[in-house]
C-alpha cells in the first residue's frame, strides 16, 4: 500500500500553473452570481414584457410589465 514516503510533499512550481491560474481566475469571474444573474433577470424581464413576435407587425413592448417584473 501507500505510506508516508509515496506521498510527495515538495511545493513544486512551474509555469504552466501560473497559466492554469490566470484560466482558472477567468473563468471565476465570468461565472461570478451576480455578472451572471443581473443579465439574466434583464433577459427575462425583457421577453416578459414582449407581446408578439420581433419583426412583425403584431409586436409591441410593454414597459408598464417591464418595471413591474
Amino acid at each position: 500500500m501507500f505510506g508516508l514516503k509515496d506521498i510527495n510533499t515538495e511545493n513544486r512550481y512551474d509555469e504552466t500553473d501560473e497559466k492554469k491560474l490566470k484560466i482558472a481566475d477567468t473563468i471565476s469571474i465570468f461565472t461570478n452570481p451576480p455578472i451572471i444573474t443581473i443579465p439574466l433577470f434583464l433577459i427575462i424581464c425583457i421577453i416578459l414584457a414582449c407581446d408578439g413576435t420581433p419583426f412583425t407587425s403584431g409586436f409591441s413592448f410593454n414597459w408598464t410589465q417591464f418595471i413591474i417584473t
